[in-house]
C-alpha cells in the first residue's frame, strides 16, 4: 500500500509537471526566458529637460520637432544554468518613413530612470555593440550574450547615424504592451530544473509501477 500511495503521489507530480509544460513548452524544454524591460524611455533634443518615461511608445531618429533617442533597461535574472545566448527583440514601424535609418546601440550605464531621464541628464555611450540599416516594419536584434555575464541589470542606447534621415521610426514602449514592445530573449545552457524533475519523476514512477506488478 505504502509503495502505491508514493506511485500515485508520483503520478501527481508528473500530471502537474505536464500542465506546467503545455502552458510554456519553449521555456522547458529549450530553457528559454523571455523578459520585459525593466524601464525605457525616449529622449529628444528639442525639449531638452523634458520627460518622456511614461509615454507608450519609444522614437529614433527625426521627428516633426527634434530628434529622439531611446534607452531601454532589462533585469537580468539570476540562474543556475549559463546563458547561451541573449537577443534583444526590437521592432520598429512608421507611417510616413519610405527609407532606411543608420541605426547604432551602444551599452550605457544603468545610472537612468525612466521618470527622470532627459535629452540633458541621459548617460553617455559606452561600447558600441551593433548597427544596421533598418526601415519600417522590420525587426532589430541585437546580440548582448557578450555583456550580460557579470550584470544585474543592462542598459542600451538605441540613436540614428548621421547622416539623417528626413523621417524616424517608433516602436511600442513597455507602456504599450503588446508583441511589438522590446524584449529579451534568453536562452540558457542544458535542460530546465522543471524537465529534469519530470523526467526524473517519470524515472522514478516507473520504477514504481515495476515494484507493484511485481508484488503482485
Amino acid at each position: 500500500m505504502l509503495t502505491f500511495g508514493i506511485t500515485l503521489l508520483i503520478i501527481s507530480m508528473s500530471l502537474m509537471l505536464i500542465v506546467s509544460i503545455l502552458q510554456d513548452p519553449e521555456e522547458i524544454f529549450f530553457n528559454k526566458e523571455t523578459i520585459k524591460p525593466l524601464e525605457d524611455a525616449e529622449i529628444n533634443n528639442f525639449n531638452p529637460n523634458s520627460n518622456s518615461g511614461g509615454s507608450e511608445y519609444l522614437h529614433i531618429g527625426e521627428q516633426l520637432l527634434g530628434h529622439s533617442r531611446s534607452f531601454i533597461k532589462f533585469k537580468i535574472p539570476s540562474k543556475i544554468n549559463p546563458i547561451q545566448k541573449a537577443i534583444i527583440r526590437t521592432y520598429w514601424y512608421s507611417l510616413i518613413c519610405n527609407s532606411y535609418l543608420s541605426i547604432k546601440v551602444h551599452i550605457v550605464s544603468n545610472e537612468w530612470s525612466e521618470k527622470n531621464i532627459t535629452w540633458n541628464n541621459a548617460p553617455s555611450y559606452g561600447t558600441e555593440i551593433t548597427s544596421e540599416d533598418i526601415t519600417d516594419g522590420m525587426e532589430f536584434n541585437i546580440d548582448i550574450t557578450d555583456y550580460i555575464s557579470n550584470s544585474s541589470e543592462l542598459s542600451i542606447c538605441i540613436l540614428e547615424q548621421s547622416p539623417y534621415c528626413t523621417y524616424g521610426l517608433q516602436s511600442d514602449s513597455k507602456e504599450g504592451g503588446g508583441y511589438n514592445s522590446p524584449k529579451l530573449m534568453i536562452q540558457y545552457q542544458g535542460i530546465s530544473i522543471e524537465l529534469g524533475l519530470f523526467i526524473f519523476s517519470l524515472i522514478l514512477m516507473v520504477l514504481g509501477t515495476i515494484g507493484i506488478i511485481h508484488q503482485k
